[in-house]
């Protein structure tokens, strides 16, 4: 039976790939070259195609050099536009005598708080033509949906979550260059990652690199990635303000995040209505968060029962810029 054809032109567009045949372009990181074609990325990208088409150095030489970009991060963008396969936590096995994820994409700090459970990936996904980077496609949900282990075994935990979060670092340099260049499903792609593996990571002590790594790779209006991000972090405040770094570096890219959620705490063992009633005429979100705009937001309320209460709320905030 003759494969699908889907699977057919991948297939053939990664042998393409792996032998570099007729390759007209050629794309440099760092002193890494890939070759490519011309075909493909400007078909994968409107940017691509005004660099190869339009009256530029780059159109002449047929080359383009992106001396800030990371090697292993470039591979899977050029991977992704070949294979439509995506996979941040491994460098593509064709590209990995080339170029390795450096010191900046790794996670140090391995004290780790997790549920009894978690997902571990124990091997890198081999580049074949039968299966090219088999189960690292957009239907693959993370990250971590492969093997699952116990916590009883603390050293392939700390592993996985130091491969985890340099998988998240990954995901965000991925995300940063394909919003550069309009690839909006990589884009997208990358950004369900990482915000799906955000909630196995998060209670990592070293995780604020990987929080100032977003910051300082979004733009302060980002709604694809850095604001569901912040958003999931604030949800749970209670676990992160154990790690004053993280909340640290939120507080810094959220001006007056961490007052307002002190100020929250502090009414902790209120009765609900009366603290519920202080909170909302107390509250003014133009002074707290110095922020133009507004917002609604529904905030859980702590009690003094097991109930909590929840009330909707306006005030200025500094997320939806």
């Amino acid at each position: 039976m003759a494969e699908p054809k889907a699977i057919s032109n991948k297939i053939r567009n990664f042998n393409f790939l792996k032998d570099e045949e007729f390759c007209d372009f050629t794309i440099c990181c760092q002193g890494v070259a890939f070759r490519v074609h011309r075909l493909f990325i400007a078909q994968a990208s409107p940017y691509f195609k005004t660099v190869c088409t339009g009256p530029f150095q780059e159109a002449m030489a047929q080359k383009i050099d992106f001396p800030e970009e990371i090697p292993s991060v470039m591979s899977r963008v050029i991977y992704y536009i070949y294979t439509s396969k995506y996979d941040p936590m491994y460098v593509p096995h064709i590209y990995t005598l080339r170029c390795l994820d450096p010191p900046e994409l790794q996670i140090d700090d391995l004290d780790i708080r997790l549920d009894d459970d978690i997902l571990m990936t124990t091997a890198p996904p081999q580049d074949t033509a039968a299966g090219v980077g088999a189960g690292t496609g957009a239907d693959a949900t993370s990250s971590t949906a492969r093997v699952t282990i116990h916590s009883s075994n603390k050293i392939e935990e700390k592993l996985y979550i130091k491969q985890l979060g340099r998988a998240m670092k990954v995901g965000i340099m991925v995300y940063k260059f394909a919003d550069m260049a309009q690839m909006e499903h990589l884009k997208h792609l990358a950004a369900s990652r990482f915000l799906d593996d955000l909630k196995k990571a998060y209670r990592v002590d070293d995780f604020h690199s990987v929080v100032s790594m977003l910051y300082e790779n979004t733009n302060y209006n980002d709604k694809v990635i850095r604001m569901p991000a912040t958003q999931f972090l604030l949800s749970k405040y209670d676990d992160i303000n154990n790690h004053r770094e993280t909340t640290r570096v939120m507080d810094d890219h959220n001006a007056g995040m961490r007052q307002m959620f002190h100020d929250f705490r502090g009414e902790w063992e209120k009765e609900f209505g009366q603290w519920a009633a202080g909170l909302v005429s107390g509250l003014n979100g133009n002074e707290l968060l110095r922020c133009k705009h507004q917002k609604k937001v529904t905030f859980v309320l702590p009690t003094s029962t097991d109930k909590p209460g929840q009330i909707t709320y306006g005030y200025s905030c500094p997320l939806c810029r």
